[in-house]
Parts: structure tokens; sequence; C-alpha cells
């Protein structure tokens, strides 16, 4: 008797796991899905073939209450957007899957191109929200980034690897991109930044309502790189990745 109760305790275990589990996934044409840390929120929009992060401030730290996503930013356009559309669809991608994990502060993406897998992560911190690829074979991520608004402003290219919007009727309000091949490099194309192929990458989107000189927005990387790979001339993406999702997936 006693081993069938230990049984039936073990498959009672194994059921919660998996409601717990599936209740995390999401397919791809789900509904937007909500990440915000600090005074910063962004409604995504994960699949396949496009990547959206819409960019809002939020007046206090904090999120709505499940289930009120859309009513709490339904009247209120997005300060940016930042777009990924992902060019490598050849062959199809197959068994796309998205997770939402720590109280929606990270956001997992699985599929396979052919033989590759691929993972995208995209995780909320109170400087920037970053969404990380990598894929199982080299060269396998090739994508496109713009970074728009519905507000009047601009969008400029900073080099090859930064975009910063302006608004032109709040100049403080700014939005921000940094695309971080970890191997190959990046090219400009007209507003939008291009990779060809790479093994792993990390993208970086910020915006604020208040620019300042004192921290300015353009100069999120640098802050980045200073606190977490402090008194290198060339700072390891890898290593700052590793530090933000070890920080963002603890308690």
């Amino acid at each position: 008797m006693g081993e069938s109760n230990t049984s039936l305790d073990d498959q009672a275990r194994m059921l919660r796991f998996l409601f717990i589990f599936l209740s995390l996934l999401h397919p791809a044409t789900a509904a937007p899905l909500l990440l915000a840390q600090g005074t910063k929120a962004a409604r995504v929009e994960d699949a396949p073939a496009a990547t959206a992060l819409s960019g809002y401030p939020l007046p206090a730290p904090g999120l709505p209450p499940e289930g009120r996503e859309e009513e709490a930013f339904a009247e209120t356009a997005p300060l940016a957007t930042l777009r990924i559309d992902w060019l490598n669809q050849t062959p199809a991608p197959e068994g796309f899957e998205v997770a939402v994990t720590k109280k929606r502060r990270i956001i997992t993406s699985t599929h396979r191109l052919g033989k590759t897998g691929i993972t995208r992560t995209i995780l909320a911190t109170p400087e920037a929200f970053f969404v990380h690829i990598v894929a199982d074979q080299p060269g396998a991520i090739a994508f496109r980034t713009t970074l728009t608004s519905t507000r009047d402003g601009k969008t400029t290219p900073s080099g090859r690897n930064e975009l910063l919007w302006a608004s032109a009727d709040h100049a403080p309000a700014k939005a921000y991109v940094r695309v971080i091949p970890f191997e190959s490099d990046v090219e400009a194309d007209g507003d939008a930044i291009v990779l060809r192929g790479e093994g792993e990458c990390l993208v970086i989107f910020s915006l604020t309502m208040l620019d300042s000189p004192e921290k300015p927005l353009s100069g999120t990387w640098q802050r980045l790189a200073a606190i977490l790979d402090p008194g290198e001339e060339h700072p390891d993406p890898s290593k700052i990745w590793q530090v933000i999702l070890s920080q963002a997936a603890g308690p």
C-alpha cells in the first residue's frame, strides 16, 4: 500500500509540473506579452518571422495586473518600437514555442531552422531591455533591425551598430538601440542595422522621457560595460550578457 501511495504522489507531482510548464508556453500566434522593470515596460510580439518590442515609460515602477495589460496600454501609443525582421527563413522555422518566466521579466523562444536550433531570450532590467540570440550552428542568425515611432521624431544611425530616436515635440524623450554581434560585424542600411550571419548576438533597447547630459541614453552600453566588465578596452559582450541574465534570473 505504501508503494502505491508513493507512486500516486509521484504521478501527482509530475502532473502539477506538467500543468505549470504548459501554463508558461504560448503559441506563435499568442497575444502580445508584457515585460517591465523599474519605470520601463515593453509589449513584446515574438514570432518566427519578426520580433517587436514596443516601449512605454511608466509613471512609477510596477506592472498592470495580469489579464489587464491590453486595457492598461490601449489609449497610449508606445514611445518607440524596436523591430527585428529575421532574414534566415529557409528552411521555414519549425517547432516555435514561447515561455514566460520570472514574473513577466523574461521571455524565451525556441525554434528550429532545419537541423539548427535557435534560442531567443528577451528580458527586462531597470536599465534596458535585452534580446539575446544564440544558434547551435555558426552563421545561422541573420536579421534587420529598425527603431521607429508613431510619434513625431527622427531616427538617426550612430556608426554601424547604434540607432537613436529623438522626439520632435518633446526633445528629452529618446529611444536607443545597439546591436552587438559576438563574432562578426554589422552593416548600416539607411536607418536600419543588418546582421548577415552570426552564431550569437545581443540587442539592447532602452528609452526615456527625460534624457540628460549626465546620463545620456546614448551611453547605455558604455555604462553597462563599465559596471559589468570594468577596465576593459574592448568589453566582452558574452561576459556582460551572462551577468545580466544571472541577475535577472535570480530571486
